[in-house]
């Protein structure tokens, strides 16, 4: 069952605006980045291969470049006429000028602005991705951006967290987090059992040992849990098998599994009898749905294409439907499947159970 989450002051309308900014802003860095590579759609008249034609990426960035006009039409900085792709004139109106809400979307916008700075060179070969994205100033970045201080994130934490206390037993539950990352998940999640007065026994697990120590490190103060730290590469659980918890927990980590539905169909043996995954996931409508965050995400390993239409990608991110049918065939029962509040789907919630 997909159903709406009505609690609007979550994904409200304040969160709505600047999601929509930092789209706009988002295809405003990718019109700069075709023009830096000799693509003016102000000046001349493409057809989507001569854009391919013209900036020359590397085959394995093809259907990047494709990905990105697909989102310049999507934003409306692009129209397409008879195959003709040309300027809406919007690209050129369009002032960086942040967006007149309250909200923090900084962590956004710089590493947005990071990203753009050398995507022509990733894309045709000239850069190698992951050295520019996580080197430098880039780790700080990628701090930044998965932090509670950042709005646009920080909500789905929150929805998140909220949801998983709701299930928590009184008495003392055994909790996994996957894929804690720098923890902000986490960090939220004890904020809501502190506030709720709820005790817990909480498993941190990361394929990284750096961001688990990181984690580890930043949560030795927190009373309402005992916590304890484990590498698990989702991909590898068969070696996890005999761990048994009331309650998995993973928030926009499980997209990157090499077979999601082997990963759900392992976990699910790590839940004992009645135990329960709760899974948050960013979210699209539909394959012909883009999301700005796949202009960072793309570049990263593990963050696939997940349709088959080469000139029209769509990666990572997948819709709620495909997550109600992956926990379904995986075996959970009463998978429930919640959508954001607001309209415009943005993230949704997946809870299912192990009878």
């Amino acid at each position: 069952m997909i159903q709406t989450d009505r609690d609007n002051t979550l994904f409200n309308s304040v969160y709505h605006e600047a999601y929509n900014y930092v789209s706009d802003y988002v295809a405003s860095v990718i019109y700069d980045c075709l023009q830096a590579g000799g693509i003016h759609f102000s000046r001349h008249c493409y057809q989507r291969r001569e854009v391919i034609e013209q900036l020359r990426p590397v085959e394995k960035y093809r259907s990047l470049v494709y990905w990105a006009v697909s989102f310049l039409l999507q934003q409306n900085f692009l129209e397409e006429k008879e195959g003709v792709l040309q300027t809406t004139g919007y690209a050129e109106n369009f002032a960086k000028q942040r967006p007149s809400v309250s909200v923090n979307i900084e962590p956004s916008l710089q590493l947005i602005d990071h990203v753009g700075r050398s995507w022509v060179e990733i894309v045709t070969g000239q850069a190698q991705a992951l050295p520019v994205m996580f080197g430098a100033s880039g780790e700080e970045l990628w701090e930044r951006y998965f932090n509670n201080s950042h709005d646009l994130y920080a909500v789905h934490n929150q929805w998140a967290a909220e949801t998983l206390a709701d299930l928590i037993q009184k008495g003392r539950s055994k909790i996994l987090e996957l894929g804690v990352g720098y923890g902000s998940a986490t960090q939220a999640l004890l904020a809501e059992c502190a506030l709720r007065e709820l005790q817990i026994e909480y498993t941190l697990s990361d394929k990284s040992l750096f961001l688990l120590r990181k984690a580890r490190n930043a949560l030795k103060q927190r009373e309402e849990a005992v916590i304890t730290s484990v590498a698990i590469d989702i991909n590898r659980l068969e070696q996890h098998a005999e761990k048994q918890f009331d309650l998995i927990y993973a928030v926009n980590v499980l997209h990157c599994a090499s077979d999601i539905e082997k990963t759900l169909r392992d976990l699910r043996g790590m839940l004992s009898t009645g135990g329960t995954i709760v899974i948050s996931e960013c979210v699209r409508s539909g394959y012909g749905h883009k999301l700005h965050q796949e202009f960072m995400f793309s570049l990263m390993p593990g963050f696939e294409m997940i349709n088959h239409s080469p000139d029209d990608p769509a990666f990572g991110f997948l819709t709620p439907a495909d997550w109600q049918g992956l926990l379904q065939r995986a075996g959970y029962r009463h998978v429930e499947i919640s959508v954001n509040a607001g309209g415009n789907i943005r993230g949704a919630i997946a809870v299912g159970v192990r009878e």
